[in-house]
């Protein structure tokens, strides 16, 4: 009979300590998640100028080796494109939620991540032009995958 009892209280003891173990919120999950070298597919971009027709463009990155590869060290090493030339990129980056901040001396640039799994990586960025040439509402869609 002590046996059972012993057996029981194990069992509710191991319960009850695999209960309390610190949960992963999805902002610690987010930043481990999207650790590593992510190569960009595509983007798709919608330009919204102000009193003008929305113009849609989808660019495809596949197979021309750009990437972001996020470190543990907060930084993310970047070859990117413009459409004509590659070029390295070097900033900073952090994760609050589902909000990603990127910074270097050049930029800050905010984005939402729509998705990120183990093997797909999406961010969202909504941007308001307002400079001498170019007035209006600039959204991009970034996809990602290892």
């Amino acid at each position: 009979m002590k046996k059972n009892v012993f057996c029981i209280l194990t069992v509710i003891s191991l319960f009850f300590i695999s209960s309390c173990q610190k949960e992963i919120s999805s902002e610690e999950n987010n930043s481990t998640q999207a650790l590593g070298k992510w190569n960009i597919n595509s983007a798709v971009q919608w330009w919204s100028p102000t009193g003008g027709s929305t113009v849609k463009d989808t660019f495809s990155f596949a197979g021309e080796g750009v990437y972001r590869d996020f470190r543990s060290d907060g930084k993310v090493y970047s070859l990117l494109t413009d459409g004509f030339t590659l070029f390295y990129d070097t900033a900073n980056f952090k994760i609050s939620g589902n909000k990603i901040i990127l910074w270097n001396s050049s930029y800050r640039d905010t984005g939402d991540i729509q998705k990120l799994t183990r093997n797909e990586f999406s961010l969202y960025k909504k941007t308001l032009i307002n400079n001498s040439i170019d007035k209006g509402i600039l959204e991009v869609w970034n996809h990602m995958t290892k």
